[in-house]
C-alpha cells in the first residue's frame, strides 16, 4: 500500500506539471508574449502559475518517502 500511495503521489506531480504545461503554451500561443507584457497583474498571476510546479514537486516527494518509510502524514 505505501508504494502504491507514493507512486499516485509522483504521478500527480507528473500529471499537474503536464497541465501547467498546457496552460502556458495555450497562453503563448493564444495572446503572445506581447499582450501578456501588457497586464502586470496577470502576468504576475500567469507566472506564479508557471511556476507552481516547483512547490508542487518537492511537497509530493517528501510525502511520497515518508509513505515509503512506513509514515501515515495527514497533509
Amino acid at each position: 500500500m505505501n508504494k502504491f500511495v507514493s507512486t499516485i503521489l509522483i504521478t500527480a506531480a507528473c500529471a499537474y506539471t503536464i497541465v501547467v504545461g498546457f496552460i502556458v503554451l495555450f497562453t503563448i500561443g493564444f495572446f503572445g508574449f506581447e499582450d501578456m507584457g501588457k497586464n502586470l497583474i496577470g502576468l504576475a498571476v500567469f507566472g506564479l502559475i508557471t511556476l507552481s510546479p516547483l512547490a508542487v514537486w518537492p511537497y509530493c516527494l517528501r510525502r511520497a518517502a515518508a509513505w515509503r518509510r512506513g509514515e501515515h502524514p495527514p497533509f
